[in-house]
């Protein structure tokens, strides 16, 4: 019978299981909804305004549709996480926000569809931001 040896689980290893999913983790955390679009949305009203006539009022109403989406999808996001392994939350959470963010890049005329994009992004939000791994990073999932 052949024996495997112990793989070395130590934190202090590069060969830690742990620092693979704190990778993750970081990567996903910095290109979720939290750094990029609280600290990006104001960088393009100008040229919103600039492209559409639309009025900062009314863009911004988009940024407020977002952040109460958030607020109000978050504890259906908790209850998720608590019942599902995370990575079937936030893949497809990354996946959605992705798609939302692309879409961005084929707006039209019409407002309405700006607010529909923003609304989507609050609605995978927090699927992608540092309360989804919160419990990869504690257990190593």
């Amino acid at each position: 019978m052949k024996t495997l040896s112990p793989q070395r689980t130590e934190e202090g290893s590069i060969h830690y299981a742990g620092w693979g999913v704190l990778a993750a983790a970081f990567t996903g955390v910095m290109v979720s909804f939290a750094p990029i679009i609280p600290y990006t949305f104001s960088l393009f009203l100008d040229p919103l305004h600039a492209e559409f006539g639309w009025k900062r009022e009314a863009m911004g109403g988009t940024f407020a549709l977002a952040a109460i989406t958030v607020a109000l999808v978050s504890p259906g996001i908790g209850f998720l996480l608590d019942r599902f392994p995370p990575r079937r939350i936030i893949l497809p959470a990354i996946l959605g926000f992705a798609l939302a963010l692309a879409s961005l890049s084929r707006l039209t005329p019409h407002i309405g569809q700006f607010y529909f994009t923003f609304f989507v992004l609050g609605l995978v939000a927090n699927g992608t931001a540092q309360f989804a791994y919160t419990r990869p990073s504690q257990i190593g999932t």
